[in-house]
């Protein structure tokens, strides 16, 4: 099995790392690792012989994945490329055969490699881990990817995917070639926020006029105030931790280091952009306002949550629920390289609302405060700030505003149409998002080819049985479907996916 190992040496933009790669970097622990996982079910058994040219081609155009990360002074880290770096020698790319071949070998497979260390003593601290699993029990094979989170995030990783693969000149039979997706047309402008322009108009007059008669200092003080009064404060009120200061007991504590992994079934994208729409219309919101499809998406996980608590005795009523959310903060013309960009914040998630609509309602709420605040620029100056602290002080800090948060909640849009490799289908991806400090759950969300995958992953200390998490996941999904009605539609995308059994 010989192929051509990468040459392509690291430009000089590309030899340090960033202050968001140092972070992810110094955030991994044995009991919580930053480790992005990832799983591609494929309709055909491409082996490792199969996909190792595309290994390769991975590695030459993204030579960071070749390389360690080294410290050279401080707290200045720089990428060491590896000579002669050939995966399969290095024993980062395996082919396995499962000697037990069903939907549980599978699962205890998967959650073995996801406990184990990618970070291995005594050898170098290799940032990726590839298994091929090619006697899986629904046909095909099963790629298991671990990546360690200062390669790269997920969306990076999803453009990743698309511009390796998309490439691939062995498509099915019959198959049309991939391609990008089109540029969708610019949208309507959206309607005038009359609040903003009065609320600018009167941060302009009062400073003006306090300007004229006590002076420009005070003027100055006073538009700030108007303009910027309720977003400082909210930082504020962030930076000391009070919005989350009363989180469910259950979810919070030790770490085991052990994780237990779920996935519900495929949702369609087009039936979710379908309820989002009728739920616009059922909330009732004013002003042109209209909810996203983020917005439902975590109020489904609000009310799952709800269930949860509710089921294990504690009074979602009386709990304040957070979660981190990353938060995308490339320009929309901006080309996605092989790096981490994106912000943090901290979102109420509403578990004390009785119904449905009312979670909806909150979390659409809840998501608009952060939008008109600093959060996110809050977070980048956060993340930038600890990724240069001594190593005590990174670990305390990043301890404090962990603590105000029970999981992580990510959403990756990924291709559109089908991506092939080696002329086989990928018919699902899965990825399961780290989380860091205390928390021990994770909740991804990936779009790809019209359907959306929502998996779970969370620390066996703290949620002992995830497969009653799932079952509330799907309990309020059904629950959400009944107070959104929408009208059967002929001809609707079944969900074809073999995940929903070895994964639940």
């Amino acid at each position: 099995m010989s192929v051509p190992l990468p040459t392509r040496k690291l430009r000089h933009h590309e030899k340090s790392l960033s202050n968001y790669d140092i972070f992810w970097y110094r955030n991994d622990a044995k009991d919580n690792q930053m480790v992005i996982n990832f799983v591609y079910y494929l309709d055909k058994n491409v082996g490792l012989k199969g996909y190792l040219p595309y290994t390769m081609k991975w590695l030459e155009e993204y030579p960071r994945f070749r390389s360690v990360v080294e410290r050279r002074w401080g707290y200045f880290y720089t990428w060491k490329l590896i000579p002669d770096f050939d995966p399969v020698k290095l024993g980062l790319a395996q082919e396995v055969r499962l000697e037990n071949c069903s939907d549980a070998g599978v699962k205890e497979f998967i959650e073995e490699k996801f406990n184990e260390p990618l970070f291995k003593p005594g050898e170098p601290k290799y940032l990726w881990r590839l298994w091929i699993l090619s006697n899986v029990p629904w046909g095909g094979c099963l790629l298991v990817y671990r990546l360690h989170h200062c390669a790269t995030d997920g969306q990076s990783m999803a453009e990743m995917t698309k511009n390796i693969f998309f490439s691939d000149a062995e498509k099915a039979a019959g198959t049309k070639a991939c391609e990008a997706p089109k540029p969708k047309k610019a949208s309507q402008a959206s309607p005038v926020n009359w609040g903003k322009v009065f609320k600018t108009s009167t941060a302009v007059a009062a400073g003006a006029a306090l300007g004229y008669t006590r002076g420009v200092s005070v003027g100055l003080a006073a538009a700030i105030a108007v303009m910027w009064g309720k977003p400082l404060w909210r930082v504020f009120v962030r930076v000391v931790g009070l919005e989350f200061a009363n989180n469910s007991a259950q979810l919070h504590g030790p770490l085991s280091g052990n994780k237990r992994t779920a996935s519900m079934q495929q949702l369609s994208v087009a039936e979710v952009k379908a309820m989002t729409a009728e739920a616009s219309r059922i909330v009732g919101l004013s002003g042109g306002a209209r909810l996203t499809i983020n917005d439902l998406l975590c109020a489904m996980v609000a009310g799952a949550f709800r269930r949860y608590l509710r089921g294990n005795g504690e009074n979602p009523d009386k709990v304040r629920l957070g979660g981190v959310l990353p938060v995308n903060v490339r320009h929309p013309k901006e080309r996605v390289l092989c790096e981490n960009k994106f912000s943090l914040v901290f979102a109420r998630l509403p578990v004390g609302c009785d119904t449905v609509v009312k979670r909806i309602r909150a979390m659409h709420d809840n998501m608009d405060e952060i939008k008109e605040s600093f959060d996110v620029q809050m977070g980048i100056i956060f993340i930038k700030v600890l990724s240069i602290l001594p190593r005590r002080l990174f670990n305390l800090a990043t301890w404090y505003y962990c603590r105000f948060a029970s999981m992580v909640i990510t959403n990756v849009i990924s291709a559109e149409t089908p991506v092939y490799i080696a002329g086989s289908l990928m018919k699902e991806v899965q990825c399961w998002v780290p989380s860091a400090g205390g928390i021990g759950v994770g909740v991804s969300i990936l779009s790809y080819k019209g359907m959306v995958s929502v998996c779970l992953i969370a620390d066996e200390k703290q949620v002992p049985d995830i497969s009653t998490l799932l079952r509330c996941f799907e309990e309020e999904w059904a629950e959400m479907k009944k107070a959104i009605p929408l009208p059967p539609r002929s001809g609707e995308e079944a969900s074809s996916s073999p995940l929903g059994s070895p994964l639940a």
